[in-house]
């Protein structure tokens, strides 16, 4: 204010000038109609890998429980073993849809603890209800938890999968000659084989960057030999190192362990399910395109040839003149439409993904192969592994994909965004639920997908809210994946109950919600049915419509720079030494 007290005419119009007025986005929401959103829960039956994982996480628990007769720190559900627990929770959640974090030998050593703390109990002289220290009911559930423990060890699919820490994959009609050398279980090959989703993409890309030969099988066996060799080796010298820092541990507590009860022991399982998992790959963007021209692979480039492209080809023709006949012959092959670089007669062109190891996987391909053409796809998901696993999943089917973490750079975050938004290279963008913020627009999505349920309403319509805004032009259909009659089915039809205040509680842990967390005590082990124990086909979640696994997919991307397609927002640095579309 002026010295003389008066306020000059202009001021107040100055600051109001000044002013920015905000209005919430759900106050404009109000006055402006969006298109019609349909939710709905979609309830799978487990496959029986996913049976597997859910049981040995309920072993854990259980032997943990008995064992440590529920009480003092060796409890699980001791307070002192929270943070541990919500890591162990969360590992449970994220095995609902595919898991490989348990051993062999884990499961072997849990099975034993319980032999032997059953056996002291017996041999202590003393009847239940004079001890009162093993009831009739958990001696029963011990004797549940080792013949579940028993019946994983002998599938050779789960030891297998578990070993390489694979996403496993069933596969028809492979080459005979090299069906033996790629099996992912090393006794005899199975009908439809088992392989890890790794091994696939290999036998894939050696398949398709020899389409042009007399023989795009040829190497086929020899390359699969080589591959699970070094796959076996790797994994034989990462369980030499485990095995020594396990005696190190071992050496290094043994002051503290001597001082337990000889009948109190902890499952050995606690150990691997409390750490959290570690990211298999951090890549977070296709490298793969359909191969939709299969003739046009055939040449180096396929591109439009540039004008110092046409000069270079001129130059070179001075150089090596053709036959005529020859040149009439390549002009007429050209101008034939593209076909299939595989004879029909071929055991390759009948070689089909059919099915995966995890029941939400494959109905998720399934979805994704009939919709992706034609409306653009949202897949949130709780767990890197999880996006891993669908992104492998991708690439054998020649459809492209970005994966939004949190990981990434802020320049990055927002090229996904507006790539997805904007162009039709990418149309099935995965997002971590976690970062479904406000203020991300994502209306290009009309299709989105929860891989897990939910435990935090909010966040839920957080993440619906990515794609069902101001700017979405077509209805909005969400589908949550859900087990059936699993801890994850009873999870959210718990959530359905909570109200308000218990919801607040319970934000950051479920386990804060008292029902939520006496479920997860008395959880019980999934049946495993005896013919699906025999049966190899009868393990696999199959897919409705088999797909082709040879020839359909685009090679020679994995030298290019698989950011070319990107476009990051005006003003915002791009990496050193990359050229990238810009927009304003």
């Amino acid at each position: 204010m002026p010295a003389d007290g008066k306020r000059k005419p202009k001021s107040l119009a100055s600051v109001l000038e000044s002013l920015v007025v905000r209005h919430r986005i759900e106050d404009i929401e109000k006055d402006i109609k969006l298109p019609p959103l349909h939710n709905r829960t979609v309830y799978l039956e487990p496959a029986w890998h996913d049976k597997l994982s859910l049981n040995l996480f309920i072993l854990n628990l259980a032997v943990n429980a008995v064992t440590s007769e529920r009480v003092d720190q060796d409890y699980m559900f001791n307070a002192k073993n929270r943070a541990s627990l919500n890591q162990l929770v969360t590992n449970l959640r994220h095995s609902g849809f595919y898991w490989t974090g348990f051993t062999k030998d884990e499961i072997t050593k849990s099975i034993d603890v319980s032999r032997k703390y059953m056996e002291h109990k017996m041999l202590s002289g003393k009847s239940e209800h004079e001890s009162g220290e093993l009831r009739e009911g958990d001696f029963n559930f011990l004797l549940r938890a080792i013949q579940v423990g028993e019946n994983i060890l002998a599938t050779p699919s789960w030891v297998a999968f578990s070993a390489a820490h694979e996403l496993g994959l069933y596969i028809e009609d492979f080459p005979d000659d090299a069906r033996e050398t790629w099996s992912l279980c090393q006794d005899e090959p199975s009908s439809p084989l088992i392989m890890g989703a790794s091994q696939v993409t290999r036998a894939q890309h050696h398949v398709d960057t020899h389409l042009y030969a007399s023989d795009p099988a040829s190497g086929l066996a020899a390359l699969g030999k080589s591959t699970m060799e070094k796959l076996w080796q790797s994994l034989q010298s990462e369980v030499s190192k485990s095995e020594e820092e396990l005696d190190h541990d071992h050496h290094e507590r043994s002051p503290m362990i001597k001082k337990r009860s000889p009948q109190k022991s902890k499952s050995i399982l606690i150990s691997t399910s409390i750490q959290k998992p570690v990211t298999m790959n951090k890549r977070t963007i296709s490298r793969v395109k359909a191969n939709s021209s299969p003739r046009k692979h055939s040449t180096p480039n396929s591109n439009e040839a540039t004008p110092k492209d046409k000069n270079n080809a001129a130059e070179e023709q001075k150089k090596v003149s053709k036959p005529p006949a020859l040149k009439s012959a390549m002009k007429s092959a050209l101008k034939q439409p593209p076909v299939d670089p595989i004879d029909s007669s071929s055991v390759l062109s009948r070689t089909r993904l059919s099915g995966t190891a995890s029941a939400k996987l494959s109905y998720l391909l399934d979805r994704v192969i009939s919709l992706h053409t034609s409306e653009k796809i949202l897949i949130f998901y709780e767990g890197d592994n999880i996006a891993y696993y669908v992104a492998q999943a991708l690439e054998l089917l020649g459809i492209q994909y970005l994966i939004y973490t949190g990981s990434l750079s802020a320049e990055r975050k927002s090229a996904y965004i507006a790539t997805f938004n904007a162009t039709e290279t990418f149309r099935i963008l995965l997002m971590d639920v976690h970062q479904a913020a406000h203020g991300l627009h994502i209306a290009a999505a009309s299709r989105v997908f929860f891989v897990n349920p939910v435990w935090q309403p909010a966040v839920e319509a957080q993440a619906i809210k990515r794609a069902h805004r101001i700017g979405q032009t077509k209805p909005v259909y969400v589908e949550t994946l859900v087990l059936k009659d699993t801890l994850e089915n009873q999870m959210l039809e718990r959530r359905k109950r909570m109200n308000s205040q218990e919801h607040h509680k319970a934000e950051k842990s479920l386990l804060d919600d008292d029902v939520m967390a006496q479920l997860i005590k008395d959880a019980d082990f999934i049946p495993l049915l005896p013919e699906e124990m025999k049966d190899v086909r009868k393990q696999m979640a199959p897919l409705k419509e088999p797909q082709r696994l040879f020839g359909r997919v685009a090679v020679g991307m994995e030298g290019g720079d698989p950011d070319k397609d990107l476009i990051f927002p005006e003003g915002m640095n791009g990496l050193k030494g990359r050229k990238r579309k810009r927009v304003a």
